[in-house]
Formats: C-alpha cells, structure tokens, sequence
C-alpha cells in the first residue's frame, strides 16, 4: 500500500514538473521525503523486479561520476520531449540506454569553452 502512494506521488510530481519546472521548488521536499520513506525498502521493492531499473542503472554506469542525491537522478519524460527541451537549453550529446521494459537517456550539455 505504501509502495502504491509513494509511486502514485512520484507519478503526479513527475508530471506536474514536467508542465512546469518552476514547480519543482514546491514538490521538491515532498519528493524528497518520500524518496527517504522509501529508501529503506528499497532493496526489497527492487528485488521484486530487477528488470523495472536496469536502464536506470545502465545509464548510471555511463556517468563518470554518480550523482551525489537521489533528486539529482533522471525523471520519466517521453524521449521526443526530453531530448527537444533538452537541446533548448544546450545539450547536444545524447546515449539512450534499453533494458528490460524501461529505457533511460543520458544527455551531456556541450561545454562553454
């Protein structure tokens, strides 16, 4: 039940950031806590299903560095809108990573040199 709410929250943050990414100055701490009520069960809730973060963790090991917090981790967004949105503010490199059912991209701005 905790897993179902948690996951219904990060759905309807997740799309309300999506239309406006101002709002995530409002959701962030609500995504935070419950990323952190979540954080302990999370080895249980991913043993169930090993395939549902393998892009996820695909596209991490591409990182030179992981991200130092789990509100720096990558969002679902469908991959057209991403990668336009994405290019308008500078990035122009992109990986698209495939495991299981999911798929992740990786997009790396071009430097200001």
């Amino acid at each position: 039940m905790k897993q179902t709410i948690a996951r219904k929250l990060a759905r309807l943050t997740t799309n309300v950031v999506v239309r406006s990414p101002r709002a995530w100055r409002l959701l962030r701490g609500v995504a935070r806590r419950n990323f952190d009520a979540l954080a302990p069960e999370w080895d249980t809730i991913t043993a169930a299903n090993p395939a549902h973060i393998a892009p996820y963790e695909h596209a991490l090991d591409a990182l030179p560095a992981l991200p130092r917090r789990g509100d720096q981790t990558p969002i679902y967004v469908p991959s057209d809108r991403l990668r336009r949105a994405l290019g308008e503010r500078g990035f122009t490199d992109f990986a698209d990573f495939e495991a299981g059912a999911g798929t992740a991209l990786l997009a790396r701005k071009r430097d200001r040199s």
